[in-house]
């Protein structure tokens, strides 16, 4: 029967294949060679893990970034804080009056940054404050000063 059953087997597939128009498949073979199939699994993997790896790198990159906006953010707010300060004493004086941070400026540069003119730290006799110059203060320059502090927020 055995024999009977083959035949039979074989003669369908013809008329199938004579019906699809396809090529015959024989279901003997196999499908595919083992090694082939276990070199492109691990080719597969190592791409995932290239990949991964790759992805790791860029959340990393973008967590710095995080960090450094912070920081920038940080130091913008800080800034602003600082002219508000500034602008506050200015309308309490009506005269510039140099910070800390300004003389540090003027120490380390040997710039003074817009007519504030200091003896160098000596001082007048009576305890010497800077003398500040009537004509350098611009507070047209003052102004876009602060509205690009503000802006950074």
């Amino acid at each position: 029967m055995a024999d009977s059953d083959d035949a039979l087997e074989r003669r369908i597939a013809a008329v199938e294949r004579a019906v699809d128009g396809e090529a015959a498949t024989d279901r003997t073979d196999p499908p595919v060679d083992s090694e082939d199939l276990e070199s492109r699994i691990a080719d597969l993997e190592t791409r995932v893990d290239e990949l991964d790896a790759a992805l790791q790198a860029v959340r990393g990159f973008l967590g710095g970034v995080s960090a450094v906006n912070e920081s920038v953010e940080r130091r913008a707010d800080a800034a602003v804080a600082a002219v508000d300060r500034l602008e506050r004493r200015l309308d309490e004086d009506g005269a510039p009056v140099p910070t800390e941070a300004h003389d540090r400026v003027t120490q380390s540069t040997g710039d003074d940054g817009g007519g504030i003119e200091t003896d160098g730290g000596a001082g007048d006799s009576d305890g010497g404050s800077p003398i500040a110059d009537p004509s350098s203060n611009d507070d047209a320059d003052d102004r876009q000063l602060r509205d690009r502090l503000r802006d950074l927020q």
